[in-house]
């Protein structure tokens, strides 16, 4: 009988990637798990994931395809091991002494950004820490004081650090409708032009 958890596929939070560190720790977690602890594992990445086919149904399996995964397969595997100390192995793996997932990070944008943020490290551990929700109330809000010129510089901004959006309209309302499929560091690069941006923002101020 699998565990009772609380997780929610819906909250915007469960859809933002782990840290290098985080998904370390998880999957040294996962391997100290036995069959039946891995075999639950395997239902969650089938939940979420369409594609994937864990086979054979075994540890290895489950950790050769780690990286494939989804944020939102990561924390509910981390919510269900949260909760599950009785499907270990007898013999355990190492007891690892740091949190399983960190508390929701502080986004804490990188002021000194110029405009042309090309030079965006998104190796550096801060350009990819989890936004919390005032901070992507935040950011929201400053992306819909811009005109269509600064909508335009933010596309350029997309492109160069992900693919596969492509804004409809040059308006704040279209990159905003976008907003929940821009990676991590493509927010902090935005965060930096609008930082460094004061000259294209709307004459009348958006109300949200």
């Amino acid at each position: 009988m699998r565990p009772t958890y609380q997780f929610d596929a819906h909250d915007w939070f469960n859809h933002f990637s782990l840290t290098t560190d985080e998904k370390a720790v998880l999957r040294g977690k996962m391997e100290g798990f036995n069959k039946d602890g891995v075999a639950d594992m395997i239902k969650i990445v089938q939940k979420h994931e369409k594609y994937i086919h864990v086979t054979p149904p075994t540890a290895e399996s489950l950790l050769g395809l780690f990286e494939s995964f989804r944020p939102v397969t990561h924390r509910e595997i981390a919510a269900y091991i949260a909760v599950t100390p009785n499907k270990r192995k007898p013999t355990g793996a190492r007891a690892l002494q740091k949190p399983l997932i960190s508390p929701r990070m502080t986004f804490k944008f990188r002021r000194s950004q110029p405009p042309n943020n090309a030079s965006l490290n998104r190796h550096y551990p801060a350009n990819n820490a989890s936004l919390t929700a005032i901070d992507e109330a935040d950011l929201r809000s400053k992306i819909a004081g811009f005109n269509k010129h600064g909508i335009l510089d933010m596309q350029k901004i997309i492109d160069k650090h992900q693919d596969g959006v492509q804004l409809e309209m040059l308006s704040a309302e279209c990159l905003l409708f976008h907003f929940e499929e821009l990676h991590l560091t493509t927010l902090y690069a935005i965060s930096g032009y609008i930082t460094a941006t004061p000259n294209k923002r709307r004459k009348i101020a958006a109300r949200v």
